[in-house]
């Protein structure tokens, strides 16, 4: 019973790696343009303007209904000895009819606690996403419908495959923090774009999801395994590192009239009239997210 004890400890397992994947790197920039204008008197407008790739509905993580997913069955044959062993001498024999039998109800027994933990990983992933089943053939005109009930979000229309065509625009003021994209009942989603104001008049831009680096990270090996216990035997599904990575391509240009202390741009400030900028080109040479330290008053 070693090999069933193993299948169901997995099972365990592959549920908590699921949920450490999907808080990871699941939505992800593709060709996009995005700025930021950023005014002394505290007042911000922040735009996206391109793709999104939520990875839950490529086709690459696709599966079979909870349950349904066919069991290899080479691999489960590859967990039992073929035969029998004397239990004095340890030489191989015949297995007897009774140990034949034993052997078929353990066999079905793991077939069973395979399709639980399929079926339990499945529901725990649909939860995670707020409802959205990525395996519903309306999932993406769904997910796009909810996220253009929130503000900012003027335009989501679902292309297939799990890309997105989004144009998000937003003005407020920076006394509070914000950080893009924000999903409702998503909140584990981390952000392309992150603003925080400080108590000393100075704003912290951090944008960690415009860079190679988000891409790399979605590849970790939970987030491969995440993949694999979706159903899809190569997760990349002939896609490698460098086909993924191409995927990102777009810029992140700031403007502001304030004081620029600090930024991580190869060419530094750019003035235009009264105002500087920062431009930053993203794509899979573009190792580093874009920071920069700007004061305001």
């Amino acid at each position: 019973m070693a090999f069933f004890r193993n299948a169901r400890h997995f099972g365990i397992v592959a549920l908590t790696v699921a949920s450490l994947a999907l808080s990871s790197c699941i939505l992800l920039p593709g060709k996009f343009a995005s700025t930021l204008d950023l005014r002394s008197d505290g007042t911000f407008t922040f735009t996206y303007d391109g793709q999104m790739l939520f990875l839950p509905m490529s086709e690459e993580f696709a599966s079979e209904e909870p349950g349904d997913t066919p069991v290899d069955e080479a691999a489960i044959e590859a967990g039992w000895e073929p035969s029998c062993f004397d239990e004095e001498t340890y030489e191989q024999r015949d297995c007897t009819e009774e140990e034949k039998a034993e052997r078929i109800r353990q066999d079905e027994e793991l077939r069973a606690e395979i399709a639980r933990s399929e079926k339990e990983r499945n529901e725990q992933m649909i939860r995670l996403l707020a409802g959205i089943d990525p395996k519903d053939p309306e999932a993406g005109n769904k997910f796009a419908a909810q996220l253009e009930r929130q503000a900012g979000w003027e335009s989501v229309v679902y292309r297939g495959n799990g890309v997105f065509d989004v144009k998000y625009r937003i003005t407020s003021r920076i006394d509070h923090d914000f950080a893009f994209p924000s999903i409702e009942g998503m909140n584990f989603i981390p952000p392309f774009v992150q603003i925080n104001r400080r108590d000393s008049g100075a704003v912290r831009i951090n944008a960690p999801g415009y860079s190679a680096q988000a891409i790399t990270n979605g590849l970790s090996p939970a987030f491969l395994l995440f993949g694999q216990s979706m159903g899809a035997s190569d997760p990349m599904a002939g896609k490698g590192d460098d086909d993924m990575m191409q995927f990102i391509d777009g810029s992140f240009v700031v403007t502001t009239d304030g004081e620029i202390l600090a930024n991580n741009t190869d060419e530094g400030p750019v003035a235009r009239g009264s105002d500087k900028s920062l431009e930053w080109k993203i794509n899979s040479h573009a190792s580093q997210a874009p920071t920069a330290l700007i004061r305001i008053r």
